[in-house]
């Protein structure tokens, strides 16, 4: 049921945006060793769509609005609350505490994003990319999962990435990095599991150089099969490799999914299986000047086959585009996405969204 934004959530969010003084200020209210800081995005996106008869064919909307809060008690335990405005929808993003026992041992407890694929784990704030699934408005015709057949589709219909409500137990040495979670399997926003299966999910990354890291994850998402009444479980397995950073020069990103399209089950309930990847290559170039700080070309290719044993039923996204940057993470972008099943026309979709970070 679609819910009317409050107006607290409409006023915070103004008073926090005339509060910012420069590029990505916060505000900041300390108590004794504990403080406080809150901060936020507002996205404001227009999209169009080639898809014949789909309307609305031209759309501006709110993409997302989000308000944090991010606690620091002392040098050992914090935690976040973050509530979103997202397509129409009110509801809570992040909610945890964490305790930091020590760097290669911290445990969170709440709602957060389960550690899997690096391109759900990257802020939204931060990807040079508009939607992480590509969709074309209009489209949804990906086996099982719906929409367009995408590398983050797969990762999120399927319950494998995103956030969900439980416990992480995650750690780094400088080098290595690892994450392991136990969740409900439910999506965000949902109060308490509906059984007592439960999802997990782990990951773990090593920084061979200076801008260069690879990754391995796995992820397992319980779901109920209503002709036989049980639990069943649907698992994923992956990898990622990264060259350089976000607004540092040369950024590229790869990745590769592979498991249990459990939206997809045949007459005896067995999951198809599914395979996609997903590449990314971007420059982050800086300028000298008072307006625009740096500009971002960036290219994305995206391919997904929700039934390896189907028939023409994958399909590939490609994606060019670009940012203008006016300070720290503000900016404008564009995105021009063109999705080619095997079988069907190809359709595109433009996109250019507005970023304020604060």
């Amino acid at each position: 049921m679609r819910r009317r934004t409050p107006l607290w959530f409409l006023a915070l969010i103004a008073l926090l945006a005339i509060s910012t003084s420069h590029a990505e200020a916060q505000v900041e209210v300390r108590f004794g060793e504990a403080s406080l800081k809150v901060g936020g995005r507002l996205h404001m996106q227009y999209a169009t769509s080639s898809v014949e008869g789909y309307q609305p064919s031209h759309n501006f909307f709110v993409r997302r609005a989000r308000v944090n809060f991010d606690v620091t008690l002392n040098d050992w335990i914090d935690g976040r609350l973050q509530t979103a405005y997202v397509l129409g929808l009110v509801n809570l993003q992040d909610a945890y505490i964490r305790f930091k026992f020590d760097p290669l041992f911290q445990v969170t407890f709440g709602q957060f994003k389960r550690p899997f694929d690096m391109f759900e784990l990257d802020s939204s704030t931060q990807l040079s990319f508009i939607e992480r699934d590509g969709r074309i408005p209009g489209i949804d015709s990906c086996l099982g999962v719906g929409r367009t057949c995408s590398y983050s589709r797969f990762t999120e219909a399927l319950f494998y990435s995103n956030r969900d409500m439980g416990i992480r137990v995650a750690g780094s040495t400088g080098k290595l990095d690892y994450a392991v979670a136990l969740t409900n399997g439910e999506s965000i926003s949902i109060a308490g599991d509906q059984r007592g299966a439960k999802s997990w999910s782990g990951r773990v990354s090593y920084q061979f150089a200076d801008r260069f890291s690879a990754a391995a994850n796995i992820s397992a998402h319980d779901y109920y099969i209503e002709d036989t009444e049980e639990d069943a479980y649907g698992y994923a397995y992956g990898g990622d490799l990264r060259y350089g950073g976000y607004q540092d020069g040369l950024h590229v990103m790869w990745a590769l999914v592979a498991g249990d399209n459990w939206r997809q089950l045949d007459d005896e309930n067995n999951a198809a299986q599914f395979i996609t990847t997903q590449g990314l290559v971007s420059y982050y170039f800086e300028r000298d000047a008072d307006r625009l700080k740096a500009w971002e070309p960036v290219f994305r290719v995206s391919y997904g086959d929700p039934d390896t044993d189907a028939d023409n039923a994958a399909a590939l996204i490609y994606e060019p585009g670009v940012f203008a940057y006016f300070g720290g993470r503000n900016r404008i972008g564009l995105n021009w996405t063109f999705y080619s099943p095997a079988e069907g026309d190809m359709e595109h979709a433009i996109r250019v969204q507005t970023f304020l970070h604060f």
